[in-house]
């Protein structure tokens, strides 16, 4: 069973790592251990979430590896594992364990693990403040939502929970005065927000502020986002 949350117990290093691993109890010219992420080349791991890794012996079928995780559980089978590791700033140790020719042999890969950074708010394609936007995509815009941006999650295949939006305010500012706030307890715009939307007008500057999701089972609060209409 995976851990939800993670403990902060450090700081949070990089460090280069040698992905191929000499075993125990053998010729070192004879036997390397390859332990590597599924989707990256990176030397750690996010905590509170699956991270996909890939372990290989040469010469040795992929259904006699026996893998171990310090720092975390795991799950998998053969060549192919998810490890989750559930503190920050610690070192995680996974262990490959195999018999051949009649002997045992073991060796182990170290990562360092580190916390996964907050999600960024996203409206209309816009994730940043000060953003000049067009008028017809402030109307188009379906909601607003969270998503790991910098990590890339979505596009190298992780698999996790994803963040729950649990509130926003959207105002419209004309001229300095506030002409419109609403609030929304769900990523989609309710009618009220959708309507006001509609009448945005060129100079116009829209806001996003008091963002609240709920990540991990925990609730965060996320930074807002302002937009001026062009």
């Amino acid at each position: 069973m995976f851990a939800r949350h993670c403990i902060q117990v450090g700081l949070c290093l990089q460090v280069l790592l040698p992905s191929v691993l000499q075993a125990q109890e053998t010729d070192p010219g004879q036997v390397s251990v390859v332990v590597s992420p599924t989707h990256h080349n990176w030397d750690f791991l996010y905590c509170g979430i699956e991270n996909p890794l890939e372990v290989a012996v040469p010469g040795v079928d992929c259904a006699a590896l026996n893998i171990s995780v310090s720092q975390g559980t795991g799950k998998g089978s053969g060549c192919s594992y998810s490890v989750t590791p559930s503190s920050t700033g610690a070192l995680l140790f996974l262990t490959v364990k195999w018999e051949q020719h009649g002997k045992m042999y073991s060796a182990s890969r170290e990562f360092w693990v580190r916390p996964l950074p907050l999600p960024v708010p996203f409206y209309a394609g816009v994730c940043y403040s000060d953003t000049v936007i067009g008028i017809s995509d402030v109307k188009a815009g379906a909601g607003v939502f969270a998503k790991y941006v910098a990590q890339r999650l979505d596009d190298m295949g992780y698999q996790y929970e994803r963040p729950e939006m649990k509130h926003y305010r959207v105002s419209i500012v004309r001229d300095c005065t506030t002409v419109f706030s609403g609030e929304s307890r769900a990523g989609s715009l309710p009618t009220e927000i959708k309507e006001a939307l509609q009448q945005v007008q060129i100079n116009d500057v829209v806001e996003i502020s008091d963002i609240r999701i709920v990540e991990r089972g925990e609730l965060q609060a996320l930074a807002g986002i302002r937009v001026k209409v062009k």
